[in-house]
């Protein structure tokens, strides 16, 4: 895609940068600009992204619309006090042209319009301005305006493509055969010697030949046969690493072909559910940000293992168990004895159940094959013993991308879901942005798998902070893929009380908590604002409930009313939201989330009656008193606290007395 985009950037260019002096050259133009106008989707879309294209079509549109011509060389001398044509052209001739003139300016105007919608920060990266606001009932800013910010720039941006395409006829064919060869000497080393075409002097040759010795000749031969087992080795490593990452990736992509065929309601499922099903709440957020959705809990026996060591008193501590977690366990048990089980597992010394599966009799799922267990688990039987030395993950993470995706942008980041910390990349392509658990970039831009990484190197330091808990943790990977049009906010956030985090809202309910190193969250944050088109910015569809420049506690202004920039607040007193919303908005305007557990959203205490089926709403004891703290509703409570104040007693006298020693809502 990227290919047919310049193709296309250059016929448009080339188009625009006709002459005009006659009828039908304008006509030409203006039907380019016409064809613009109504292909703006497909020229302007998030695929096309090559900003000096964008710089060269402002220059085109700012010389249409002020009728003057498009330079095409550097030197070109100004003719506008000459008219040659004057004495050949009619008055009806003349006037025709003025017309032409002035219909294409207008459909510049236009395309500069649609222009301006669709790629206003790539005009303002490119150009290194900050465009200004149009006008009340325009779409875009005036030309005139913009002509004193950006023309010089443009012009200049302009001549340098124009300058680089003559140049680019004239490539001399030896240009590629230097590149192959520094191509080749990139890959090969010292052995390019070998292979190096250039033609050297015969007598040059000789007198080589003839001072060089027996032994150096041995040394150069023994030197140029190491050079070559190293190459020989090097390739049979990728080639190793390449069938590795491919059988991995057929392993995991049978696994989940299977698990679609035999879940429930399957081609090949079973015909009921099995009470030894667990579920769970699913993250997807719907409307107002509420959670409905349940999805099948697969790790749950993983989380609640069944322990013998428990039932015989062996374990000092007590460790969190299922009622279902003993018939599970026997289940598995007895299906491992008759063979019937879809991976062969070796059994563990704590019995910590490995597969969880929704009946005894169904194969193994396929995220139990995505947790990440010891590192000779992962490697097959025959190179079991083998140690082999780390290799970068490049190939392994370019599988979980788009075909043909080019990476542009590469940030470390750690996805935080209530307690769970998974640190991964975010990575920024040409329409859509991945968030990959698992991987990490090192100091030297290499990628590596996190539990590849040796604990005492100093190529990698964690973003946050380890919790004292081992690093490899067996939590499930997710690689997740964001479209630009999807992605409706992106919002800071605190984590661990510390300005690191960002929020990003996608259109279908998703939202991730990602935490960076210091000093990047803001470059993600600028990034996310230039390539996401699709960010609300309309009260109706914020998840905040209000436009990024309003005000939550600014008071009823004419000029807020003119331009209808209403607070969240405003809205909740005028009725147009319910309670519940205008709660969820004020949570997530004061950064609280549902993926930090030091964040999550807070509602204040309301009922006093939590024992009936059904609540009297017209009854006033339904309610709590809101006179008395949350803490001291009940008459024994209040003289506790009033019996604390009259004891109250501190020898050092920095503590003046108190009812509440801690808050209460």
């Amino acid at each position: 895609m990227e290919c047919l985009y310049h193709c296309l950037n250059r016929c448009i260019l080339f188009l625009l940068s006709r002459p005009t002096d006659s009828i039908a050259d304008q006509m030409s133009v203006l039907e380019a600009l016409h064809k613009l106008t109504t292909n703006r989707l497909i020229v302007f879309g998030a695929g096309n992204h090559e900003l000096d294209f964008i710089g060269c079509l402002t220059y085109c549109l700012l010389q249409l619309t002020a009728d003057m011509k498009v330079m095409l060389e550097s030197n070109m001398r100004t003719t506008w006090h000459v008219n040659p044509s004057s004495d050949l052209e009619s008055r009806d001739e003349q006037l025709n042209s003025h017309q032409g003139r002035n219909l294409m300016a207008g459909a510049a105007l236009r395309v500069w319009e649609e222009l301006y919608v669709c790629k206003k920060p790539a005009i303002e990266e490119v150009f290194k301005v900050t465009l200004a606001l149009p006008n009340q009932n325009a779409k875009a800013p005036d030309l005139t305006i913009v002509r004193e910010q950006v023309f010089e720039a443009a012009a200049k941006l302009w001549l340098n493509y124009v300058e680089a395409e003559r140049k680019a006829l004239y490539r001399v064919p030896w240009e590629l055969h230097n590149q192959i060869q520094s191509k080749i000497h990139k890959v090969t080393g010292g052995l390019t010697r070998l292979a190096s075409r250039t033609k050297v002097r015969k007598d040059d040759t000789m007198r080589v030949r003839i001072r060089m010795g027996k032994k150096q000749a041995l040394a150069w031969m023994l030197s140029h046969i190491n050079l070559l087992k190293e190459l020989v080795e090097m390739r049979h490593q990728q080639h190793q690493n390449t069938t590795q990452h491919t059988q991995r990736y057929v392993h995991q992509e049978w696994l989940q072909t299977e698990n679609e065929l035999t879940r429930e309601r399957g081609l090949w499922g079973p015909p009921e559910p099995c009470y030894l099903d667990k579920w769970m709440l699913d993250m997807t957020e719907g409307p107002h940000r509420m959670r409905k959705k349940t999805m099948k809990n697969d790790l749950f026996y993983l989380h609640y293992p069944y322990r013998p060591e428990h039932e015989k008193g062996m374990l000092k501590y007590k460790v969190a168990t299922s009622y279902h977690s003993k018939e599970y366990f026997n289940a598995i048990q007895l299906r491992k004895h008759i063979g019937v089980s879809g991976l062969s597992e070796p059994e563990r010394s704590d019995s910590v159940i490995e597969e969880p599966s929704p009946l005894p009799f169904t194969p193994t799922l396929p995220q139990l094959a995505r947790l990440k267990s010891d590192p000779e688990d992962q490697q097959e039987d025959g190179d079991a013993e083998e140690e082999q030395s780390p290799q970068p993950d490049n190939q392994t993470l370019l599988r979980l991308l788009d075909e043909n995706e080019k990476i542009t942008y590469m940030f470390r980041c750690a996805r935080i879901q209530g307690l769970d910390t998974t640190e991964g990349l975010l990575l920024f392509g040409q329409e859509h942005c991945y968030v990959v658990d698992g991987f990490t970039l090192l100091k030297n831009r290499e990628i590596r798998d996190i539990e590849s990484v040796p604990h005492n190197t100093n190529e990698y330091e964690p973003i946050l902070p380890n919790p004292g808990s081992p690093r490899r943790s067996r939590a499930m990977r997710q690689c997740s893929r964001f479209s630009y049009d999807d992605i409706r906010e992106v919002h800071k956030r605190r984590y661990l009380l510390q300005p690191m985090a960002l929020e990003v809202f996608s259109g279908d309910g998703r939202n991730y908590l990602l935490a960076f190193p210091r000093k990047v969250r803001n470059k993600v944050y600028q990034r996310f604002m230039a390539l996401a088109t699709g960010i609300a910015d309309s009260a109706q569809q914020s998840v905040a409930g209000q436009k990024r420049t309003a005000n939550v506690e600014q008071a009823t202004s004419l000029l807020s009313n003119l331009i209808r920039e209403t607070s969240v607040t405003q809205r909740w007193v005028r009725g147009e939201i319910s309670n519940f919303q205008y709660l969820m908005y004020l949570n997530t305007l004061a950064g609280r989330s549902y993926n930090d557990l030091m964040q999550y959203p807070v509602f204040p205490w309301i009922l006093a009656d939590y024992d009936s089926e059904e609540l009297d709403l017209t009854d006033p004891s339904t309610f709590r008193d809101f006179t008395r703290s949350m803490g001291a509703q009940s008459p024994e409570r209040l003289e506790q606290f009033k019996k604390r104040f009259k004891e109250w007693d501190d020898p050092h006298g920095e503590t003046p007395p108190n009812h509440y020693g801690t808050h209460y809502s």
